[in-house]
């Protein structure tokens, strides 16, 4: 999660704003660049939000591109809590590009996707981890995108990210989480897992209508 690091690019652009020996112009946008890209609520581009549901958003610098003669370009990576409304935060980041003298361009959009908490298929899927499990937990929202979000009623549903310190006796602290060069799962967790799976598919198999389910 982006709370867990510092973001190197704004380390990088802080570094070349103090360097010695630059025009003021370019030391100007290198410490703007360092504050747009410092930390991850987009606080500074005033994107910054929160709420109940899914927490906050986070926008998180995850690339930059140099080409000489012109001005850099910085990737941005923004999820968003499912109660805004993805129009309203393009027009903030619109509105912060014009003053700031910035081009922007989406390279990819999508508006957040959250299934109600007590249909009928949700109750299924917490019934399958609950009754192999013997435990009773909350729902929570993914802050990933996943396919399901590019279908009608569908719904994300899967291993999750629980603290695990039975893995510190296995990999360093901050190594195999996902995503990562060296992640990694326990045995005993991936079996846990796969039993939920069966007793998920089983349980499915009363939703032959699940669309129909799930929006009375």
């Amino acid at each position: 999660m982006p709370e867990n690091g510092v973001n190197a690019i704004s380390v990088l652009c802080q570094a070349l704003a103090e360097a010695e020996n630059i025009d003021e112009a370019d030391r100007i946008l290198w410490k703007e660049m360092a504050e747009m890209c410092h930390g991850y609520t987009g606080e500074y581009m005033g994107v910054q939000a929160k709420d109940e549901a899914s927490g906050i958003l986070t926008c998180v610098a995850t690339r930059i591109f140099l080409e000489e003669g012109k001005k850099p370009t910085l990737h941005f990576n923004i999820r968003i809590p499912v109660s805004v409304k993805l129009a309203d935060l393009i027009a903030k980041l619109q509105n912060f590009c014009e003053e700031h003298q910035w081009e922007m361009t989406i390279l990819k959009k999508q508006d957040s996707h959250m299934a109600p908490s007590d249909c009928p298929m949700t109750e299924a899927l917490m019934e399958a981890y609950e009754q192999i499990t013997g435990r009773q937990e909350p729902k929570v929202i993914l802050p990933g995108g996943t396919y399901c979000n590019e279908l009608p009623d569908a719904l994300g549903y899967g291993m999750g990210s629980r603290p695990d310190p039975a893995m510190f006796e296995i990999v360093p602290k901050g190594h195999g989480r996902a995503h990562g060069p060296d992640e990694c799962v326990r045995l005993s967790v991936l079996l846990e897992a796969s039993a939920i799976y069966a007793e998920t598919f089983e349980r499915l198999e009363t939703f032959s209508s699940a669309g129909k389910e799930m929006t009375e």
